[in-house]
């Protein structure tokens, strides 16, 4: 996938495309890439429109680049960081891509699985666990640290992770958080107590990487065959329990309850509501 196999596509330059094909329409591609690089080498913007086509956020027909119909009606160029987060989230965790698995979204799975507090603390650390544990970084075409940097950048920018370092590939957590604060309108609609197996089901809909969904059970099959099917990842309980720490949802089981899902600290949760 273009998006993280090429060097140049990182998010701040998708963010600019997007941004500048909003405010103008559609553009001829030469002119598209002269305004987004204007110097003699154009090899930056070009490669990081030929993500974005292969996304599906641009489309290109006769010569001339538009935005694709992904983000609402309406939309300001003001008000494009609001809406592209999701609109990327969407198009970039799809589990296929082209017809082909979405080597992306399986990397994010994997980081996803791995615990929050021993991630690997640099990149040689995070190859070493990749190999280890039977996903050579040569087949996921991130033996390249520029590539593994720019997984984690698109990682951080969809909220699946944090960073807490500013060198490149340090001090990553695995933490969707923000992620899931983005999609709780979809997921916990106002007022709906949702029963903690719905969640997971609806979650698993949204980010395949993440509990539930295809790619990961794909992934623990492989890494953790004997993984319960009541317990959710430590990367999902540790969001949803800082989502809980700032009043944003509710968390509960009755005392009497049978169907719930246990956190990797043994917490029951069989319902989710949204307190605000």
């Amino acid at each position: 996938m273009k998006i993280y196999t090429e060097v140049e596509p990182v998010p701040s330059r998708v963010v600019a495309l997007a941004r500048l094909l909003l405010a103008e329409g559609e553009l001829p591609e030469d002119q598209l890439i002269a305004l987004l690089q204007p110097r003699d080498n154009k090899n930056m913007a070009s490669k990081t429109l030929e993500a974005a086509l292969e996304l599906g956020l641009v489309e290109r027909r006769l010569a001339k680049c538009r935005l694709a119909e992904v983000l609402p009606k309406l939309v300001k160029p003001s008000q494009l960081d609001k809406h592209l987060p999701a609109v990327l989230a969407r198009l970039l965790l799809r589990p296929e891509i082209d017809r082909k698995p979405n080597a992306f979204v399986k990397l994010c799975a994997w980081i996803l699985h791995q615990p929050i507090l021993n991630f690997p603390h640099d990149r040689s650390g995070i190859h070493y666990a990749m190999k280890t544990q039977g996903l050579p970084p040569e087949e996921l075409q991130v033996a390249s640290e520029a590539r593994l940097d720019n997984v984690i950048y698109w990682a951080k920018y969809l909220g699946l992770v944090r960073q807490m370092q500013a060198s490149a590939g340090s001090g990553v957590i695995p933490d969707p958080t923000d992620y899931l604060r983005r999609f709780l309108p979809e997921l916990l609609p106002p007022g709906d107590e949702v029963a903690a197996q719905d969640f997971r089901s609806r979650l698993a809909q949204l980010c395949p990487a993440l509990d539930g969904g295809s790619v990961r059970e794909a992934l623990i099959r492989k890494l953790a065959p004997d993984w319960p099917a009541s317990r959710l990842s430590e990367s999902l309980s540790f969001g949803l329990e800082r989502l809980e720490q700032a009043n944003e949802i509710k968390i509960w089981c009755p005392d009497d309850w049978r169907d719930f899902l246990l956190t990797p600290e043994g917490r029951k949760i069989a319902f989710i509501k949204r307190s605000k």
